[in-house]
């Protein structure tokens, strides 16, 4: 194994804005510790040279949305014994958002009112609004199970506005004249205030880095590539720590981003992020270096001196 450590990307390397702050401080953290970091894209890359394979000591996911090419590149990792700092079958579940809601729901840990659709006949659309009226009501938000950054989520209003957009979907995914569709989405109650209401928490091998706030003064979604999104400071508490660490480590998790809401019964999970962003997170906790901590954590899981 070579002196290195590789970070898995799906975004255009050098030519993106996603994951370069995180590229570039993982970059000095290596550098800091006499390790090469090299960033791959699974999807566009000659896995190895068989003949000379050079296998890395470690791996880190900074891709943005689940793909095959890149859980396929990380499980290859892991079966070759490469550290990972987090199991590929954990990340996969924690990626999808049905099979998350489902896992926290299992463990009586709140999270908003949400059901699932397969999204395939067109016979089905009065009976997907009947039941979001009655399960979720509306308004609510439709959601693709594998998206992230706010893309493809739509915020609906009334029933008509439902019906209207189902119509659109199901006539793009049934040009195959099957009835089928392979997309999965989620429908979930809107929650009001979510653009002041918004945590997320960092947490890192059996600790809660800390806390901040997600805030949105002129749109009603909080992911920081929508405009007008920021972060602040908040106060991680001891029912918002101990929420962290029990939902890390029911999904077996080393290294993950969670957002909360902030109801009036508490703490809500919204969703996990295995590849969290540290941007916004470290411009409201100047004192965290996440990437540090992560190769400090993965030399150490290694056997490497720091």
């Amino acid at each position: 194994m070579k002196n290195k450590i590789i970070i898995t990307t799906n975004y255009k390397i050098g030519t993106s804005k996603f994951g370069m702050y995180e590229i570039e401080n993982y970059t000095k953290a290596c550098n800091e510790n006499n390790i090469e970091l090299e960033v791959v894209d699974p999807a566009k890359m000659n896995l190895f040279d068989m003949d000379t394979p050079d296998l890395p000591l470690g791996a880190i996911s900074i891709a943005g949305y689940p793909y095959y090419h890149h859980y396929v590149f990380l499980d290859m990792l892991e079966k070759l014994n490469v550290c990972s700092i987090n199991r590929v079958n954990d990340v996969m579940i924690a990626d999808d958002k049905m099979l998350s809601y489902i896992k926290l729901k299992s463990a009586n840990i709140k999270t908003p009112k949400t059901i699932c659709f397969n999204i395939g006949a067109s016979w089905l659309t009065n009976d997907i609004v009947k039941q979001v009226e009655e399960k979720i009501s509306f308004p609510c938000v439709a959601k693709l199970t594998d998206t992230g950054f706010g893309w493809g989520i739509v915020k609906f209003n009334t029933p008509s506005d439902l019906e209207d957009h189902l119509g659109l979907w199901l006539h793009i995914t049934n040009q195959n004249h099957t009835g089928i569709s392979p997309h999965q989405i989620i429908f979930q109650e809107f929650i009001p205030e979510a653009n002041k209401n918004t945590i997320r928490t960092v947490y890192l091998n059996g600790e809660t880095l800390g806390a901040a706030m997600t805030l949105n003064d002129i749109n009603w979604k909080v992911n920081l590539r929508v405009e007008g999104a920021y972060r602040t400071p908040y106060v991680l508490d001891n029912e918002l720590d101990t929420l962290t660490k029990k939902v890390c480590k029911l999904f077996n998790l080393n290294f993950c981003g969670i957002d909360f809401y902030l109801t009036n019964d508490g703490y809500s999970v919204a969703e996990l992020n295995c590849a969290s962003f540290h941007k916004g997170f470290e411009l409201a906790n100047p004192h965290i270096s996440i990437s540090k901590k992560v190769i400090s954590y993965l030399l150490n899981e290694i056997g490497l001196p720091r």
